[in-house]
């Protein structure tokens, strides 16, 4: 059986956010009696988000390393390209967070940049795999986020060539044709009163 250790423990937390940790570690628990790929994704960036709203963003970006690799089972493109999308956003959020902090020591620096360091890796992968999900429209939505992301990290420029692939995506998107409706009569020669 495969036994996950939930990354920090839920149980000295007090308050809502704390009874929803409680409940997604649970529900992790509960998933990880019989692994299907799908649903410990899902439990794993519940609590990823359980987490992150409880202030601690290394739990958080273990538990959606975690629901990163359930992904690869999956094979959905989609699913990996979301679950990208947040680590970024985590690790971007960390960095700023760790930037915030005073006073700045050199390792605090560190940290920040390691952090930096990861969410450009996480924007280039889902940026890499953008192309793949199913609907132009996501494509659109996830080179959006993950141009904000690298915008929050300073790289202004980057972002841009981000934005404007989304913006081609949507010029192309309002000058595509729509699909033809299908024929409403049987085209076997079969009569449709009979």
């Amino acid at each position: 059986m495969l036994k996950l250790r939930i990354a920090h423990s839920p149980d000295r937390l007090a308050g809502p956010a704390a009874e929803a940790l409680r409940s997604a570690a649970a529900r992790l628990a509960q998933c990880e009696r019989m692994p299907r790929p799908h649903e410990m994704c899902e439990a794993h960036t519940l609590l990823a988000r359980c987490w992150l709203a409880q202030g601690n963003r290394g739990a958080a970006e273990t538990h959606l390393q975690q629901a990163l690799r359930w992904t690869l089972p999956m094979g959905s493109a989609d699913a990996e390209v979301d679950v990208l999308c947040e680590l970024a956003e985590t690790a971007a959020f960390s960095a700023e967070a760790q930037r915030r902090g005073t006073p700045a020591s050199a390792s605090a620096q560190a940290s920040a940049d390691a952090a930096l360091g990861r969410a450009r890796d996480y924007v280039a992968q889902a940026a890499e795999r953008a192309g793949q999900v199913a609907d132009s429209r996501w494509e659109i939505q996830v080179l959006l986020r993950i141009s904000d992301v690298l915008d929050r990290c300073g790289d202004r420029s980057e972002a841009v060539l981000l934005q404007t692939r989304a913006m081609r995506l949507m010029a192309w998107e309002d000058t595509a044709p729509l699909p033809e409706p299908p024929d409403a009569m049987p085209t076997d020669g079969a009569s449709i009163d009979a």
